[in-house]
């Protein structure tokens, strides 16, 4: 039910715009068209074409085309900003033309496009600076449009010098006044809660995952671990192999084990990565094929496993408990391919396959909470 009503919303909306547009073409930019049937038609497969085009096109683009929540949500933040200034400044008596109307409503959609995906459109509404950006539109354009009216509050008047200064004064009185009885009313800064003493526990343990892979020789099989958000901050990251080599017969030697790292599906980047391409024939032993260090400075607050605290504010410790919690770097797959070359894999020699154990092992954190240092 949930699907279909997204896609019945999605269907509705888009016929209705398809024939609104054409609407406005028929009706509005040629009225002669509006009499012909034919026309009309072709008029409605034109606009409807055009919409197609438009939405394959914005699948294109990423983070705009990927949630229907999101593309209506800076819908709604572009209706905002376009009629709140068109309606407040028409309550207010001003009557702009089409043009004046146009730029209004162009500044205030762009304006939404350009902070939705600025660094600051998760901490102030789209909405905000779309609104401003078409009252100062509507301001430079009844200050340097001659077609334009130029009283940009309609039947209200600019105040006058006199009544701005003593505005001015009182509003200043006002906020000295506040500030005044907060200087002297407010609590000291030890007496805030963030810096308060506080004491962070955790614990850096290792985490494995392993794999066998039975190789014939010459063939290369790959290791893949998939690491998603709910893993905390990795401290390093090892990638091992053991194997034993029991089946030769007329040679003592191990057989080659061939190993390629590849990090690239990882989110990264990394203070240090090692994804050299390796062969080994250390059989009987533990052999590091790989290495990441996530992010050197995580080495501060831990270099081996164990259990750890560290003092501080409130605040400060909440800072490091957020970086302790995640690991963003880490996200995604890594995969390994393993190879073997059998050094004595014939009728005479011995065996040609190998049993190869594949280790990934991590050291990561793992904040168990706060609590506070009785002074």
């Amino acid at each position: 039910m949930i699907l279909a009503s997204i896609f019945a919303a999605t269907m509705s909306t888009a016929d209705s715009q398809v024939l609104a547009c054409t609407a406005a073409i028929t009706d509005d930019v040629k009225p002669e068209w509006s009499q012909e049937h034919k026309t009309t038609k072709i008029v409605t497969l034109v606009v409807a074409v055009y919409a197609t085009i438009i939405a394959l096109i914005g699948q294109q683009f990423p983070g705009f085309g990927d949630s229907v929540f999101a593309l209506v949500v800076l819908a709604v933040y572009g209706l905002g900003g376009i009629f709140v200034p068109l309606l407040l400044i028409r309550m207010m008596g001003y009557e702009p033309d089409t043009e004046h109307t146009i730029w209004m409503m162009v500044a205030a959609l762009s304006a939404v496009i350009v902070w939705s995906f600025s660094p600051w459109g998760q901490d102030i509404f789209p909405s905000i600076p779309a609104m401003s950006s078409a009252f100062v539109t509507h301001f430079i354009l009844c200050w340097k449009r001659s077609a334009s009216p130029s009283e940009p509050f309609g039947r209200y008047s600019l105040p006058t010098q006199r009544t701005t200064t003593i505005g001015a004064v009182v509003l200043l009185v006002l906020f000295g006044a506040l500030e005044g009885t907060y200087y002297t009313m407010a609590p000291d800064a030890s007496e805030a809660s963030g810096d308060n003493p506080y004491q962070l526990s955790y614990t850096v343990s290792e985490w494995t995952q392993s794999e066998t892979l039975s190789l014939n020789d010459g063939e290369t099989q790959t290791f893949s671990v998939s690491i998603d958000e709910t893993m905390t901050a990795v401290l390093a990251a090892t990638l091992t192999i053991t194997y034993s080599d029991t089946g030769e017969t007329a040679t003592n030697a191990c057989d080659d084990i061939v190993t390629s790292p590849d990090y690239s599906a990882l989110a990264g980047p990394f203070s240090e990565s090692d994804d050299a391409e390796r062969s080994t024939n250390a059989c009987d032993t533990t052999t590091v094929v790989g290495s990441i260090v996530p992010n050197a400075s995580l080495q501060e607050y831990a270099s081996e496993t164990g259990d750890y605290t560290l003092n501080g504010t409130e605040d400060d410790l909440i800072d490091v408990l957020n970086i302790l919690g995640k690991s963003p770097e880490m996200m995604g797959a890594l995969n390994m391919d393993v190879s073997l070359n059998a050094n004595n894999g014939n009728f005479f020699g011995g065996d040609s396959t190998e049993s190869v154990t594949v280790t990934l092992s991590m050291l990561v954190f793992q904040p168990s909470g706060m609590t506070p240092l009785t002074v």
